[in-house]
């Protein structure tokens, strides 16, 4: 990144950040409602900026780190009913919690989907590479979020992201920025564990915070708990260690017998 460029950008994310409920001024009454309701919507409004500076404004600030990958990826939408749905372009907005997909049928040209559009997406962001999978979840008092899903099977351990506005550090006796604002992104780990069986099929999946302890992460595998305890010690795999918890999770996942 170009050093003279960085004051604009971070000035981008700062009003981003501050004013997160109008998510970008350019949304009209409609847009707004088809948001709250889970619908998808397009960006033609979110580019309808008043001046040529703000309108570079949003573009600068479009680069920040709003997103999972700034890069537009091939990837796939999960709708909350039917198949999988392959599209050309999409990423993931940190910022608003919601997908964007290049779609030349809307006006400007990226069609939205908020959390309550979608069962999950998926990002392809290299050949022959699995790529990374969202689904949504029900997380208590949050409400729905889209969370990445770090392993397959009855227990998934979930990623969530946002971002952390971290402000600019100044030296009082020189005057300086020695820092300037930026954001940083943050993460928390989730856990789903199999639905209940009156739950209804449409349902979004429950997911709750989980703390990697050696209680809290075998607590997870029920009656295979001592199992799982010998694996991980055969295997030195360490219980504050994440990439070794997600070794033990495929294990535990791969040991079930198939279901019905």
């Amino acid at each position: 990144m170009r050093p003279s460029a960085l004051p604009g950008l971070l000035l981008g994310a700062l009003l981003l950040a501050t004013a997160p409920a109008r998510a970008q001024s350019g949304l009209n009454s409609k847009d707004l409602e088809d948001i709250s309701h889970g619908r998808p919507t397009s960006t033609h409004n979110l580019n309808q900026a008043n001046t040529a500076d703000e309108r570079a404004l949003a573009a600068e600030a479009a680069h920040v780190a709003h997103y999972y990958d700034p890069d537009w990826v091939p990837g796939a939408l999960l709708p909350i009913k039917g198949e999988e749905q392959p599209v050309p372009g999409l990423r993931y907005n940190l910022v608003h919690h919601w997908v964007e997909v290049q779609d030349a049928a809307v006006p400007g040209g990226v069609r939205l989907y908020p959390v309550g559009s979608l069962r999950g997406f998926v990002l392809n962001n290299a050949p022959g590479r699995p790529g990374h999978r969202f689904g949504a979840y029900r997380v208590g008092d949050a409400g729905r979020l889209l969370l990445e899903e770090l392993t397959e099977g009855p227990v998934r351990l979930l990623l969530g992201y946002d971002l952390e506005l971290v402000g600019a550090v100044r030296n009082a006796a020189i005057g300086v920025e020695t820092q300037a604002a930026q954001f940083r992104r943050t993460s928390e780990l989730y856990v789903a564990t199999p639905a209940r069986p009156q739950a209804q099929p449409l349902a979004q999946p429950l997911a709750q915070p989980l703390a990697l302890s050696q209680r809290a992460v075998l607590r997870l595998f029920g009656a295979a708990e001592g199992d799982m305890a010998v694996y991980a010690r055969q295997h030195s795999l360490r219980y504050d260690n994440l990439t070794e918890m997600v070794q033990l999770v495929d294990h535990f996942n791969a040991t079930l017998p198939p279901g019905p």
